[in-house]
């Protein structure tokens, strides 16, 4: 995975810090090495920010924009201190034409985190509407 180490770059970021807003344009993707961020989504009528989940070390946002170049789905807010290597959508698509193998490995490991994501979404569901 040395091919992947040096694409990725280093960012440090602070409590209050809005990464992107939901709607933005996919740039990146972010694997949280250290802290804690929190994905929320605008809901109802006024308006307001519901948290969606938190986000911590070992795993990623900004997941699925990336993998279907549409906006974000949601915002994403740092909750600690957090430390994330960023993977751009350029050097992504590069990765893909270069080293396939490697990015099929990023995809499976994404495919496992949005099943479990969605997994966690159908319980809550059932849990409401039961």
């Amino acid at each position: 995975m040395l091919v992947v180490e040096e694409l990725l770059t280093t960012q440090v970021f602070f409590p209050g810090t809005i990464v992107f807003e939901e709607g933005a344009p996919p740039t990146a993707l972010y694997f949280v090495a250290a802290g804690q961020v929190t994905a929320d989504v605008l809901v109802g009528t006024p308006r307001r920010r519901v948290r969606v989940s938190a986000i911590g070390a070992g795993q990623a946002f900004g997941d699925l924009a990336v993998l279907d170049g549409r906006p974000r789905s949601s915002r994403i807010v740092i909750d600690e201190p957090t430390l994330c290597h960023v993977l751009t959508l350029k050097d992504f698509v590069a990765l893909q034409a270069t080293h396939p193998d490697i990015s099929a490995s990023i995809y499976r490991a994404l495919a496992l985190t949005l099943s479990s994501r969605l997994r966690r979404t159908n319980d809550l569901l059932r849990a409401l509407l039961s």
